[in-house]
């Protein structure tokens, strides 16, 4: 349960020009300050909700108190995965229409992103007592409720994002701002303990889910004070019709894209178990819940570390090789899963997958530089659309292979799948910016 965590909420820096609702060139530098507060403190409230719901370890284990169905822990991937991935192809259209698209994003984001929240905290807290069967229903209809309007917003979010940072400067403002937000993810993560510890099943559960979503409506209110450029050229508006013709004459004009997305498919193949790496040392040590929801702690740590390092990594040499270190990390940490013999080396697990959803994030910007600003919203629509449909069934399938096959044959299989991925990525796609450069 989560939202574009890093695509509207990054900071901006004082030298950054903007266009002025006016339409002249730019505008004067202050008007650059209320941006960096704004975005900031969105990225920061946001992701402080994150930590408290956290979909990699929280809503694995709400679930596995309800049921003991590893498919139903593999649907909460699903959902979130392609609840935000596919409204994404019918999103691009109308975002493309906007010279301004604050004004859409605004309301959306506030009806369909932010009040399941709210509304999932009450459920738990009178639907599991009563009757854990409607409860695990409802939870998964607020589930997809919160990451299906995710999903619509989520191409405007890094339209907005790519509109007021320059290509130069993503990486740096990106990794500043993510170690401001994984600060608060860390208080998050204790927070989380302390509320289980002291709190029975249900309640302590319904109490993070309360808090995030007043959390995250904080973020909204930063949100609406954000100063968006003016384009100076309004993009022309197209339908959906057009836009669906426009996507196979893409593919085929832009092989590297296409070749691009095969390997990223592949590589988010290779993803599919990382819900249930917390289930996974649930059941192998019976821990208690309170301490395995502190792994996050490591999680949120090595996340810092790679933003600074990766956001450095990217402004000098580009987002390709950021995907090679986010998957190199994920076969490690699958590796360390299936070998290790004592419980606490399941802080590595989540150190190495903090790094690779930092790697991951930032790399996945490399999608605004394969194309012309005309062409961007699509491009990323086709992208977010083609991969997230991935995880429409492969998190269901993982479920089945941890059945059948248990957790250590789950992650064997999928380091393996992303050992391919990576290979792919490597020999089959030429870095856009490289391409760029030599013309």
């Amino acid at each position: 349960m989560y939202s574009t965590l890093y695509c509207l909420s990054h900071a901006c820096q004082p030298s950054v020009l903007l266009f002025s609702p006016s339409r002249r060139k730019v505008t004067h530098e202050s008007a650059v300050y209320p941006n960096f507060t704004a975005n900031l403190l969105n990225s920061s409230f946001l992701t402080f909700a994150g930590s408290l719901i956290s979909s990699g370890v929280i809503l694995p284990l709400f679930v596995s108190n309800l049921s003991d169905s590893k498919v139903l822990v593999g649907l909460i991937m699903t959902i979130s995965f392609a609840g935000v991935s596919v409204p994404q192809l019918f999103a691009t259209p109308i975002i493309a229409r906007f010279p301004q698209i604050k004004k859409l994003l605004v309301p959306s984001v506030l009806i369909a992103e932010r009040l399941p929240l709210l509304l999932l905290g009450l459920a738990i807290f009178l639907l599991v007592p009563l009757n854990p069967p409607l409860a695990l229903v409802v939870f998964f209809i607020l589930l997809t409720w919160n990451t299906v309007g995710a999903g619509f917003n989520a191409v405007g979010m890094q339209e907005l994002y790519a509109r007021i940072i320059p290509l130069e400067k993503r990486g740096r403002l990106t990794g500043i701002a993510g170690v401001v937000g994984i600060g608060l993810a860390v208080i998050g993560a204790i927070v989380n303990r302390t509320v289980l510890e002291r709190f029975a099943f249900p309640n302590g559960y319904a109490l993070l889910f309360l808090g995030a979503g007043v959390c995250s409506l904080i973020a909204w209110f930063w949100l609406t004070r954000v100063h968006e450029p003016w384009l100076a050229a309004p993009p022309r508006a197209q339908g959906y019709a057009a836009f669906l013709k426009k996507i196979p004459s893409v593919l085929r004009a832009d092989a590297n894209y296409s070749r691009f997305i095969i390997s990223m498919c592949v590589l988010y193949l290779g993803g599919m178990s990382g819900n249930f790496l917390a289930v996974a040392a649930k059941e192998r040590w019976g821990l208690p819940e309170s301490v395995i929801v502190t792994f996050p702690i490591a999680m949120y740590l090595g996340q810092a570390v790679g933003n600074l390092v990766c956001g450095w990594i990217a402004d000098r040499i580009g987002y390709k090789v950021l995907q090679i270190i986010a998957n190199a990390a994920n076969v490690a940490l699958l590796l360390v899963a299936i070998l290790t013999s004592s419980p606490m080396l399941f802080y590595l697990v989540f150190a190495l997958k903090g790094l690779s959803i930092a790697a991951d994030i930032l790399g996945n910007m490399i999608t605004f530089e394969f194309s012309s600003l005309e062409m961007r919203p699509t491009y990323i629509g086709i992208y977010n659309t083609i991969t997230g449909a991935v995880f429409i069934f492969s998190p269901l399938f993982a479920g089945v292979l941890a059945e059948r096959l248990g957790y250590a044959g789950l992650f064997g299989i999928t380091a393996a799948i992303t050992v391919l991925g990576i290979v792919m990525l490597q020999f089959f796609v030429r870095d856009p910016r490289t391409l760029t450069r030599s013309h």
